[in-house]
């Protein structure tokens, strides 16, 4: 690193340096900027591999501000995350440093509006920190058809602190189908116990499908013998 800042504070005092042209200038400045974060991501913890992975995808945090990347870290650790699961977070979702920190913010927000506690909302971004990139509405959607299947506010709040990853699932592709399995097979006062069971949103539809055909099957041999 101080090489680069010394040739740099060389080129400076001498603009018509004629060893070095405005691309090479430009190259010497680019490495500057890319050793230094380098050595800011190192020091947070992050391994070399996640670092050329998120510099590879987000190329612009080279020109964020040390003052930038601080804030997110507190925005972080005020959930009660530590510098260690910060790296992790950034192995699994790199986006996190070039969202907007009030777009942080309000995902949190909508958690915390859910009834999730800090440590639940902490719980959430650790194990899915994708979700910090989605919109509301798309989360939304996913705790109304918690509601559709008879969950109760206090029992979608439970149901999330304890499931995080069904925030990510595609409500169109994965969770209608199943709700209208269930809806399909389990009696309307029955429903919301099972909705409240986290292996019913983690099977395939053949699964379960078969799973009910067995449980018909033993139903109409239980008549026939009576």
């Amino acid at each position: 690193m101080a090489k680069f800042e010394h040739r740099l504070a060389a080129v400076a005092q001498d603009s018509t340096d004629p060893c070095l042209s405005k691309l090479e200038v430009a190259k010497l400045v680019s490495q500057s900027r890319t050793e230094s974060k380098m050595t800011w991501f190192r020091a947070l913890g992050l391994s070399k591999l996640v670092i050329a992975k998120l510099l590879g995808r987000h190329p612009g945090v080279l020109g964020l501000s040390e003052h930038t990347l601080e804030s997110i870290v507190l925005w972080f650790e005020g959930l009660g995350l530590s510098k260690i699961d910060i790296a992790k977070i950034t192995g699994v979702f790199p986006n996190v440093w070039v969202l907007p920190e009030d777009m942080l913010e309000s995902k949190a927000q909508w958690l915390k509006e859910l009834g999730l506690s800090k440590l639940e909302i902490a719980k959430v971004v650790s194990q899915r920190p994708t979700v910090l990139g989605m919109s509301e509405e798309k989360l939304k959607s996913k705790t109304r058809l918690l509601k559709a299947g008879g969950l109760s506010d206090s029992d979608v709040h439970e149901f999330i602190a304890r499931n995080p990853p069904f925030l990510t699932y595609s409500v169109e592709k994965y969770l209608m189908p199943r709700l209208a399995l269930l809806q399909k097979h389990i009696p309307s006062d029955e429903l919301g116990d099972t909705v409240m069971n986290s292996s019913w949103w983690r099977g395939s539809i053949a699964k379960f499908e078969h799973r009910w055909a067995a449980v018909a099957q033993d139903s109409a041999h239980l008549d026939a013998s009576d």
